[in-house]
């Protein structure tokens, strides 16, 4: 049953969702600062829903890119190719999907119906997100989706906690911070385009990267990280709380990486990319607690 686990987790891409959990902690400190109350059932059985959703556009990723031949046993996603068959990839994703509908039970028998129906939109949100991510990655349009998944996280999360639905309220502190989780996110699957320029230019796919050539997709890709940075001086002054500077403490790595991709060194660009954010997102769960409610 271990091995079965671990198998799942890793066809999954685990080691890709754990943006996810800093998202969780954002939205909680967030909601503990701002209304006081956290509901930890509701939030947890809403981080399980987001948590297979997330399983399962990776799950999908691995399927079309392997029947279109996008993956072989010489590219990066070798899922297909010695980790597990076709067969249990596709009992993976039903057992991902099922465990969502089990997750939406407890909400249903516990909670009012207008609740239900909030975190029953947000579910169908990611779900549809999920599975049309890979065929909109063959033109040009993943992206969209790839952001609109982890910006709606943020605030499914919130809601989950507090009550309290934000969406585009540019006088709440979520939607401040879902500016920094778009370029984040835009960012690392950029990375993700770049490393796999060649690959997809070969199967005839059309991401952002092909668009743009690989010497603009670079400087795309690090425009990105200076509008997060901006992003975040932005807020440090709007909110006067300087503690969130401490998140440009990653700009000398994020800077490396550039420099290195510049030179060819796109390995695993996303994966890296990640853990470098990895690093900057605890220092906003720290600012928004050591600040306080957010008057704007």
């Amino acid at each position: 049953m271990l091995k079965l686990i671990l198998n799942y987790l890793e066809c999954s891409r685990i080691y890709i969702s754990v943006h996810c959990y800093f998202f969780y902690f954002i939205a909680l400190a967030v909601s503990v600062q701002q209304t006081g109350k956290v509901d930890y059932f509701l939030s947890l059985l809403c981080f399980g829903i987001t948590f297979f959703n997330h399983n399962i556009a990776y799950l999908i990723n691995s399927l079309i890119d392997f029947l279109y031949e996008v993956d072989t046993d010489l590219t990066v996603d070798k899922t297909l190719f010695g980790l597990t068959s076709i067969i249990v990839l596709k009992r993976y994703m039903w057992f991902s999907t099922i465990s969502i509908g089990l997750l939406l039970i407890p909400v249903y028998t516990n909670y009012n119906f207008d609740i239900f129906k909030i975190v029953l939109y947000f579910t169908i949100i990611q779900y549809i997100g999920s599975v049309i991510y890979t065929p909109a990655k063959y033109v040009a349009c993943g992206q969209f989706f790839f952001f609109g998944f982890h910006v709606s996280t943020l605030s499914f999360f919130y809601f989950s906690q507090c009550k309290e639905i934000v969406i585009f309220d540019m006088g709440h502190p979520i939607t401040l911070f879902n500016f920094l989780i778009m370029l984040s996110m835009l960012q690392v699957i950029q990375g993700n385009y770049h490393r796999d320029h060649d690959d997809d230019k070969r199967a005839g796919i059309i991401t952002i990267a092909i668009l743009l050539g690989k010497k603009l997709s670079l400087y795309y890709f690090y425009s990105l990280f200076i509008m997060y940075c901006i992003w975040v001086i932005y807020i440090s002054f709007y909110l006067n709380n300087f503690y969130y500077l401490l998140m440009l403490l990653i700009f000398k790595k994020m800077h490396n990486l550039y420099l290195g991709a510049k030179k060819g060194d796109v390995f695993m660009l996303n994966w890296r990319v990640c853990k470098i954010y990895y690093l900057s997102y605890p220092f906003l769960v720290l600012a928004i607690i050591l600040g306080g409610k957010i008057t704007i």
